[in-house]
Formats: C-alpha cells, structure tokens, sequence
C-alpha cells in the first residue's frame, strides 16, 4: 500500500526523535565533512524510533550519515547508503591473488631469495626477560 504525498510530508517534516536515553547525543563532528578523526560520527536510534522515522533516517543515509539501531541499549544493526554498502562488499581479491599482482606489477620474478637471507634477521638470544 502507497503512502499518500501528505503522510510523506509530514513525516518528513517531524522532528527526529532524541537517541535512546542513556546513549550519548549524536557528538558534534569536527570536520565540514562531517568526520571526526577519519571517522564518521554515528547517530543511534532504538529500533522504535527508527520505525516511527524510517523515510527520514534513510534519507540521512543516503546523506552518508551511519544510523546505528539499537534494541535494549545494544547496537544490533547499522543503516548505510547504497554506496557505502556496495563499498563494503565489494569482492575482495584473496591474499594469494594480491601477492602474485604485486609481483606482476613490481616485476619480482629475477628477485631470488634463500635461507641464507633470512638467516641473521633475527637474534639468536633468548629475548628478554618477563617477570610475572
């Protein structure tokens, strides 16, 4: 069933409700980007609030904002953009086929290592000493 454009407008037009009680307000964030630290700030929501508010927490999403849900005070789900998601689960080459791209791009196939290389990166001592 359709929402009527009224319905969607005076759900956007409604306050956000405040985060779960005993969470912190979502912190001020330090850079114009709206990062702190290389980190995006993160808003939470119980996940009763973010049902009463859905179109609107999604549109913060899609702003880049991270909506963390939360049932009984503990995070159980995160709301991200579509591309941030795709960002995430992006197929991920394996360790194997990164080494054998690095060796492509680098040109390590003259390269030839032996035991004898790696002989004396380490010391023979017995280390130092931990007293419990």
């Amino acid at each position: 069933m359709m929402a009527s454009s009224r319905a969607l407008r005076r759900c956007a037009a409604a306050p956000l409700p405040r985060p779960v009680a005993g969470l912190e307000e979502p912190a001020a964030t330090s850079g114009e980007d709206g990062y702190k630290d290389g980190y995006q700030m993160t808003e939470r929501y119980s996940i009763a609030q973010a049902r009463n508010h859905l179109p609107r927490l999604v549109h913060h999403a899609e702003e880049g904002r991270l909506i963390e849900l939360t049932r009984r005070g503990k995070p159980v789900a995160v709301i991200v953009s579509m591309e941030q998601y795709e960002h995430l689960a992006a197929h991920r080459p394996s360790f194997w086929d990164a080494v054998q791209a690095f060796r492509e791009r680098h040109g390590t196939d003259g390269l030839e290592l032996s035991d004898e290389d790696f002989a004396n990166l380490r010391g023979r001592g017995p280390g130092r000493g931990v007293s419990w």
